[in-house]
């Protein structure tokens, strides 16, 4: 207003002058003075220019400003935001009467070595507002010649975020810390953990300074060397996963001590490059060194479990092959002796006919269980030629179709897994029998130089129809845990048109270990 009002005074004098000018005699007084007057509006109009963008850049900062005299007296002020108190509260007085003490006392010192040095300085304090306590950066600095100007930025939001995310981090921190196994970050690229809890100290025997301090080292000091050229073929692996997808991996680590652990791995992809391929992985690792062992000596205690029973079956078809078989046949061999006699009458005789047949039936059946048993071909000449028999008699007895394929001239198996491997086929064509309603199976046999392979495959129902599965789950978990023994794993496809189970066996020093 007062800029408005000066110029208006102003254009009144301009047209007095020129009323002036007209006469002769103050002519050359009045054009001097036309001047003056005309560089006074000007500069009067800039300034008001000038005033304007002062005021716009004052409308769009977020900080409060506060003009004071040396005494700390508020003078002028800016306010965007809420203000503490009123203006008619706090303006003609101190900060001192304004302020609380405990804030008083913390600005004030500030503010009086501004005043008295002209070094500007930066004082933090905090206020009860309307919505709760808020947090406030105070940069003082001096206003020359005796006045001091505070811009005052409201820290609040920045402050709770910053408590937020330490709090987080330390959430993060505690939890890496109680879970009962590592959390590691590792980089693909750089071949490195960038990130382990100190949990790695409990598991492997190395702080998680030691491990981030080994670098790209890690893995080549303490994987075993088996386990590493596996995890040369990963990168392929890792990147065929998905966002959210956690994989698990069992790797044997030496501990710092020298022994050898089973950790197990449970990872996700953390983070990817521009091209989308994986960069980290985060997951956890847990030793599962009892776990594997405690699994390994259940395996050994089947194992001789298994043994046993298998001793006990061929003791049992030893026994009835050698003495009740022998039995029967010479009871047979009586029979038909007194038969030939020509001393019986025509009804005993008949009798004697019956209980000959009968004799010889059950003479069939006890050789019949004795081979079931144990086949002694199994032992005498291998499994090729056991399943032959075996197929052939099955075949004979249920009309069903059985094509073998197996080479006569295959070399020998393992005991055990020739063991193990007729007894699935055992196991198998029964349920073909039982469940597949098919008219024809096919039974292969196929050893290559690191495994043995055996399919049982019909052209039934498949295990999916009805209760068949449920039907024929005791058997594929019997074949399961033969497998197991010989470190072998079953496979089976299922469909419409059929089934096939494949046995597979892996044919090395750690399967000959049972």
């Amino acid at each position: 207003m007062a800029i408005a009002l000066a110029l208006t005074t102003l254009a009144t004098l301009l047209l007095l002058i020129d009323r002036l000018r007209r006469t002769r005699t103050n002519r050359a007084i009045v054009d001097d003075l036309s001047s003056a007057l005309a560089q006074r509006a000007s500069s009067e109009g800039a300034l008001q220019v000038s005033e304007a963008k002062t005021r716009a850049i004052l409308q769009a900062l977020p900080d409060l400003m506060f003009v004071q005299d040396r005494n700390g007296t508020y003078l002028e002020y800016y306010a965007a935001a809420e203000l503490y108190a009123p203006p008619d509260l706090f303006l003609g007085k101190t900060f001192r009467e304004v302020l609380p003490a405990s804030t008083a006392a913390t600005v004030g010192p500030a503010f009086q070595r501004v005043a008295e040095t002209g070094q500007s300085e930066t004082v933090e304090y905090e206020l009860e507002m309307s919505d709760g306590t808020r947090s406030y950066e105070a940069r003082l600095v001096q206003l020359p010649p005796d006045k001091v100007i505070s811009i005052v930025r409201d820290l609040t939001d920045e402050k709770r975020a910053t408590s937020a995310l330490e709090h987080s981090r330390y959430f993060t921190q505690r939890l890496g810390e109680t879970i009962p196994a590592v959390i590691f970050l590792y980089d693909l690229v750089q071949r490195r953990n960038v990130y382990v809890n100190e949990r790695s100290e409990v598991v492997l025997g190395y702080t998680a300074q030691e491990v981030i301090d080994m670098g790209d080292q890690f893995l080549a000091r303490t994987m075993h060397p088996d386990d590493m050229t596996a995890l040369s073929r990963l990168d392929q692996f890792y990147a065929r996963l998905k966002d959210g997808e956690i994989f698990e991996h069992l790797f044997r680590f030496r501990h710092k001590n020298g022994d050898w652990r089973w950790i197990s791995r449970s990872a996700t992809v953390f983070a990817r490059g521009a091209d989308g391929r994986p960069t980290q992985v985060l997951g956890s690792a847990a030793d599962v060194t009892a776990l594997k062992t405690a699994e390994e000596e259940l395996r050994l205690l089947s194992a001789r479990l298994r043994n046993t029973q298998d001793e006990e079956r061929r003791r049992i078809a030893r026994e009835l092959h050698d003495g009740v078989a022998q039995y029967l046949f010479g009871i047979s061999a009586f029979l038909a002796t007194l038969r030939e006699s020509g001393t019986l009458p025509h009804a005993t005789a008949e009798t004697v006919a019956d209980l000959a047949r009968h004799c010889d039936d059950g003479l069939k059946q006890v050789r019949l269980l004795s081979y079931v048993l144990h086949p002694p071909m199994l032992d005498e000449v291998g499994l090729a030629s056991a399943l032959k028999w075996f197929s052939d008699g099955v075949e004979r007895r249920s009309h069903i179709d059985i094509e073998l394929v197996a080479e006569d001239t295959m070399e020998r198996l393992p005991l055990a897994v020739e063991r193990d491997l007729f007894n699935i086929v055992q196991e198998g064509l029964s349920n073909v029998i039982r469940h597949s309603g098919s008219r024809k199976a096919v039974v292969r046999l196929i050893r290559q130089p690191d495994q043995a392979m055996l399919q049982i495959q019909d052209f039934g129902r498949g295990m999916d129809t009805g209760g068949m599965r449920q039907a024929a789950g005791l058997g594929l978990l019997g074949m399961r845990e033969r497998l197991r023994y010989v470190n072998g794993r079953l496979e089976i496809e299922s469909g419409p048109h059929g089934t096939t189970l494949t046995a597979i066996v892996p044919l090395g020093v750690e399967a000959m270990s049972s």
